[in-house]
């Protein structure tokens, strides 16, 4: 595989993000032991990657 983009597929980048559509950062997760926990809302899409499951979640 030969890392090359044709330049031809490109195009510019603009923002079209509105502050008032900015989500407030995350709240910090809570420790149980030595490792990060943090509650889940729900599952918004699952997939294989490499035999497996990842999951994007909300």
């Amino acid at each position: 595989i030969h890392p090359v983009f044709n330049k031809v597929l490109l195009s510019q980048y603009y923002d079209l993000s509105f502050p008032s559509q900015q989500r407030p950062p995350p709240p910090p997760p809570e420790l149980i032991g030595s490792e990060p926990e943090y509650k889940v809302e729900y599952i918004v899409d699952a997939k294989l990657v490499y035999r497996k499951l990842k999951f994007l979640i909300y």
